[in-house]
């Protein structure tokens, strides 16, 4: 918004021009004194000075046609894209990639396997088994903002429905899907979305804040309401705002703060400058002023009029051999009496252009120059003429008589001149010449003296500009000149190492990543000290002196000799410690560690600067904080340390990480003191009532415990049961609704009790239930049809299962009722219908007190014998007869898996009568209906199949049909299958699945299965112990060789603390016999790393496996070229670790 004006002042040209002789010059306003004295030039050479920087354009001047190079950069794909694999290395394979029904990563090509880059993208197929299902979020691109400005965070996504922004300072709402954000640093905000582990409920979006400056207005404090020319604002900071005055009185232009003073009434106004996203708005004060003296506006490359010139130029430029007239546009006036007239002449400019401003414009490119300069300069190097008052055309400007006094003596001599610039290769030296003086001193274009004498010899490592300055008394105006030189330079040759800091201790030859460039240079380094290979350029950390080293490689490129260098430095990585900050613990309870994160290097030793709240404490072997806190805390900022020992054994030290650490007190507040009476009818809930819960800092959970009787629920229609955990968001509850009633299953009667609440920490609540009443429910039971053979005999009464319920509730069951027959019984019976009335219903789920029974009579049938039946006479019955017992056919087992099987039969239609059909099933053979067993719904004979589920992982079992007829059961011979193997990395038997024992392993049994299980995590840094004693037995490497080894160094060595101890002292999920791995058990569980998942990607792993008497068997789990190395290693080294197990 700044005009910078460039006002012309030029010298005439020696004796040629001089002002009309009629009368003295004036200097513009209607002051103007008079003088008749001729104005004389000056003979000034021109050069451009050196401080300008100009570039040419296009082939005009000169071209370069080279393209400009690219950088081969590698990236990674941020750890919350979801990727598939695609392909195979080294070749193509067009199997599908299975997705998940989340949506596809965006702006992810993925590509079938190998070299080639143009290879299609693979195929994303949806694959619904088992699939994340959730909230899902789009990611958002970083992005970047102005100082003062503001952005919207858009994103969109599914299946949210709550949103929590981190950190919520300088949001408008953190709970908003799309917030507002002005931060006034660059920050890095985290959104999750909903209460459920989704898809994708969390990403990041980092904001850069680009500060540009505060911004700022201003004008001239006062203005003369005489001026006419617009006043413009000087604007720092962000641009394209919009202006306004605080009254209409000021004539303000509303898009660039012009302000016209001739237009606007005296007085003193408040001007507005609205701008950036957020709309702020900052203001100025000005001043319009009824006096001829105020306003006056100083234009910084104009000279200062006014009773001293001790004012310089902006900038210097010089003319050579003549210069430039007076710009005719200040009005010089002709002489008289008034200062009225106007100029008498126009003064033009001959021989000598304009010179470009070349700080003030780019010419365009193209194969010519002709692009108009943005302003133009005509500045003086030589002395500023006597007396220079000289002052801007116009009326007004109420300053005393101007004059210029004639410089009488014009500056003549001979210029110094300097040898043409040169361009050289880098080393090569080059000798510089000046002439047209006598006396002469070289030096740099910063000031610092290189020499003296007509020539300078120099050899620069860069592109240079020496300035040589002569004198005697020949020399004019202009006694220096410049001469430049250009080394030609190298921008495009580097090599790489890959990084700058190597660890001492690492003995692993560091070799060249890349060398961008020629390849036959050659290698030296300095200092002395480098384990270094002078053919190729590798190195060795481990063998070398610590400090720094420059590697240098000399080559040849084109005409010229360079060199390249990297510089490395060996030392001991010092650790890199963070900590998830804040770190909240709660007061009295001793279930929170916060263990410090490492990304730097090993970690001997930790140290806390500030005291912790009383209870915690610092592990300084560990950094773990823990312990149990007794006073509450609030943002206790803490600074924390981690350091080892170089080889010199000195220590190294970490930078300082500050935490904020706080100790909280969980709260559980209630918005209710009762439940209200709930009545029902037994076998169904009561209508609910709502509790609201609201809780603060919450560990884990609030327990809700309902009296007998009743249940408790957070959803309206389900999950209700004795006990309710309700879980908090973000360690809170906000009126939570918790939902109460009376059970289905409640018994009939009277019943109250209290609701109880509590929480680890927190202060229990209780609220106490009004006397409810569950009513019973109606019963019917009926006698129920059968048949009987004639000739045969029935045995009724107690324990006859002879009849239908109608009205159980809860899937509830009757054993037997009592059933009293009209006839029929007998053997010898006529054919015919009987009446069955039943009673006294008992055994089985239900309790009659919950029912209110009604009991209905029934029929039985005696009918003809069917088999083996024989005629006597004309007797009218069927005689008495043998009935077999039908054939069940063999069971069909299929879709077997871990914990599930399918058994399909059929029951002959020639069974009658039958009460009960199914399976029954267990480990051992012959199971009988009083093991596990499914029956059938329906008693009508045919085909049948049932699922079994929640079987158990690699287990035989036995399985047989059953029918059962009265009082008899009848079975299917026995069917044996076997539930499938588990997975590798399947949670099994205390840990994750590592390996199955395979024939030929110590502790294959074809029967039953056997092998490793891993622990989830990691053990704690540990050392192996016993440096320098050899334990006998503890040097088993194959697999069964690992419990052998661990019981030997818990019983031959010393040391409790080491990683032995610690994995046989664990218990995990139940079981309590873990042991340290042999060499061959840790390889196991490298294979099967992904699977089992929680290894360190760079770390080194202890086995149980001794090597000598001060190393042990170590297996790199580091991501790089050593990955899966097994290598001998120090036993004191303090190393990470991983429990196994046999099963």
């Amino acid at each position: 918004m700044k005009l910078i004006r460039t006002i012309l002042f030029f010298y005439f040209l020696t004796a040629a021009f001089v002002l009309n002789a009629q009368g003295p010059p004036y200097a513009g306003g209607n002051y103007g004194g008079s003088s008749s004295v001729g104005l004389q030039g000056s003979a000034c050479t021109f050069s451009v000075p050196e401080t300008l920087k100009i570039y040419w354009g296009g082939s005009y001047g000169g071209s370069n046609n080279n393209v400009i190079n690219g950088s081969t950069c590698t990236f990674t794909i941020p750890e919350e894209f979801l990727m598939y694999r695609g392909g195979s290395y080294g070749g193509s394979n067009n199997n599908v990639l299975n997705g998940s029904t989340c949506p596809a990563p965006e702006l992810i090509n993925i590509y079938s396997g190998g070299i080639a880059s143009s290879g299609a993208s693979g195929n994303l197929n949806a694959n619904t088994i088992n699939n994340t299902t959730g909230p899902y979020l789009k990611t958002i691109n970083d992005t970047a903002i102005i100082l003062g400005n503001c952005i919207n965070l858009t994103t969109t996504g599914t299946g949210a429905t709550v949103y929590k922004w981190e950190p919520s300072l300088s949001l408008d709402n953190a709970n908003l899907q799309s917030p507002k954000a002005n931060p006034t640093v660059t920050t890095t905000y985290t959104l999750t979305a909903g209460e459920n582990i989704g898809c994708r409920e969390k990403i990041k979006v980092r904001v850069t804040v680009i500060d540009m400056g505060i911004t700022t207005i201003s004008y001239p404090t006062q203005i003369s309401n005489t001026i006419t020319t617009p006043q413009e604002v000087i604007l720092t900071g962000i641009a394209s705002g919009t202006f306004s005055a605080s009254s209409a009185n000021l004539k303000i232009n509303p898009d660039n703060g012009l302000i016209y003073p001739n237009t606007s009434t005296i007085g003193t106004y408040t001007v507005y400058y609205t701008y950036s996203t957020c709309n702020n708005t900052i203001s100025t004060t000005v001043e319009i002023t009824n006096g001829i003296n105020s306003g006056t506006i100083e234009y910084p490359s104009i000279f200062k009029g006014g009773f001293t010139a001790s004012s310089t130029p902006k900038s210097d430029l010089v003319q050579e051999t003549c210069a430039l007239n007076y710009d005719y546009t200040q009005m010089i006036y002709t002489g008289g009496f008034t200062a009225s007239s106007t100029p008498k002449s126009d003064l033009v400019q001959t021989t000598c252009a304009l010179n470009y401003d070349y700080t003030q414009m780019i010419y365009t490119g193209g194969f010519t120059a002709s692009a108009t300069p943005v302003s133009n300069l005509s500045q003086l190097t030589c002395l500023i003429p006597v007396g220079d008052n000289f002052y801007l055309g116009g009326s007004g400007t109420g300053y005393s008589n101007g004059n210029l006094t004639p410089s009488l003596n014009p500056v003549t001599g001979t210029a110094v001149k300097a040898s043409s610039d040169v361009t050289i290769c880098p080393g090569n030296p080059v000798t510089l010449t000046a002439t047209g003086a006598i006396d002469y001193s070289w030096s740099l274009s910063n000031g610092t003296i290189a020499s003296s004498g007509s020539s300078l010899t120099v050899t620069p490592a860069v592109t240079t500009t020496y300035i040589v300055k002569g004198t005697d008394a020949s020399v004019g105006c202009i006694n220096t000149a410049k001469v430049t030189v250009t080394v030609i330079q190298d921008p495009f040759t580097s090599l790489s190492y890959g990084g700058y800091i190597f660890d001492e201790a690492d003995l692993n030859l560091k070799k060249i990543n890349y060398i961008n460039g020629p390849l036959n240079g050659t290698f030296s380094y300095a200092p002395s000290g480098l384990s270094f290979n002078n053919s190729d350029g590798s190195f060795t950390p481990g063998l070398s002196t610590s400090g720094i080293y420059a590697i240098n490689y000399a080559y040849t490129k084109g005409i010229c000799n360079y060199n390249y260098t990297a510089n490395i430095n060996i030392t001991k990585l010092p650790p890199t410690i963070n900590y998830i900050s804040p770190l909240k613990f709660f007061i009295n309870y001793d279930g929170v560690a916060f263990t410090p994160i490492n990304t730097g290097g090993e970690a001997k030793k930790f140290e806390v600067m500030d005291p912790l709240p009383i209870g915690l404490n610092f592990n300084t072997l560990t950094g773990v904080i823990s312990g149990t806190p007794t006073e509450l805390v609030e943002n206790l900022l803490v600074r924390v340390r981690a350091a080892n020992y170089k080889k010199d054994s000195s220590i190294n030290w970490s930078e300082i990480t500050t935490i904020s650490v706080s100790v909280k007190k969980p709260t559980i507040t209630l918005v209710a003191n009762s439940i209200p009476s709930l009545n029902t009818t037994y076998g169904s809930p009561s209508a609910t009532t709502t509790i609201a819960v609201q809780a603060e800092n919450i560990i884990n959970h609030v327990l809700v415990v309902a009296p007998s009787g009743f249940e408790t629920s957070v959803l309206a229609n389900s999950g209700f049961s004795d006990t309710t955990k309700m879980y908090p968001t973000a360690d809170r509850l906000i009126l939570q609704p918790l939902y109460v009633r009376l059970k289905r299953t409640t018994n009939v009667g009277n019943h109250s009790g209290n609701l109880t609440f509590s929480s680890t920490s927190a202060d229990g609540l209780t609220v106490s239930a009004t006397t409810s009443y569950v009513a019973p429910a109606a019963l019917t039971i009926t006698g129920k049809y059968f048949q009987k053979f004639y000739g045969s005999r029935i045995n009724l009464g107690v324990g006859s299962k002879y009849f239908t319920a109608t009205g159980l509730m809860n899937n509830e069951t009757i054993g037997s009722v009592t059933l009293a027959a009209s006839g029929g019984t007998a053997i010898d019976d006529a054919v015919g219908y009987y009446s069955i009335t039943p009673s006294a219903a008992t055994g089985g789920t239900f309790s009659s007190s919950n029912y209110n029974i009604t009991y209905s009579p029934g029929q039985f049938q005696v009918v003809y014998s069917l088999y083996n039946f024989n005629m006597s006479g004309n007797n009218s019955n069927w005689v008495k007869g043998t009935v077999p017992i039908p054939k069940i056919t063999n069971l069909i087992v299929s879709n077997i898996t871990k914990s599930s099987a399918t058994i399909a039969g059929k029951i002959p239609s020639s069974y009658v009568n039958i009460e009960e059909y199914g399976i029954c099933y267990g480990t051992s053979i012959n199971p009988k209906i009083t093991d596990q067993k499914i029956a059938n719904g329906s008693s009508i004979p045919g085909t049948f199949s049932f699922d079994i589920t929640g079987l158990t992982v690699a287990t035989k079992y036995f399985v047989r049909a059953y029918i059962t007829v009265g009082n008899t059961t009848f079975y299917s011979p026995n069917m044996r299958f076997k539930t499938l193997n588990p997975s590798i990395g399947e949670a099994y038997l205390g840990g994750k699945l590592a390996y199955i024992f395979k024939v030929g392993d110590p502790g294959y049994d074809p029967e039953i299965v056997h092998g490793i299980i891993a622990a989830e995590t990691d053990n704690p840094l540990k050392d192996w112990g016993c440096a320098g004693t050899f334990l006998a037995g503890a040097n088993g490497t194959a697999i069964g060789t690992g419990l052998q080894n661990t019981n030997d160094i818990i019983n031959l060595c010393t040391s409790t603390t080491n990683a032995a101890n610690y994995s046989a002292a664990l218990t995990l999920n139940g079981y309590s016999d873990w042991f340290l791995p042999s060499k061959d058990e840790m390889l196991l569980l490298y294979n099967a790393r992904t699977q089992i998942g929680g290894f360190a990607t760079n770390g080194w792993y202890l086995t149980s496996s001794q090597f000598s008497n001060n190393f042990v068997w170590i297996l790199d789990f580091a991501t790089n070229p050593t990955q899966g190395r097994l290598h001998g290693d120090w036993k004191d080294w303090a190393l990470s670790s991983r429990a196994i197990r046999y099963f």
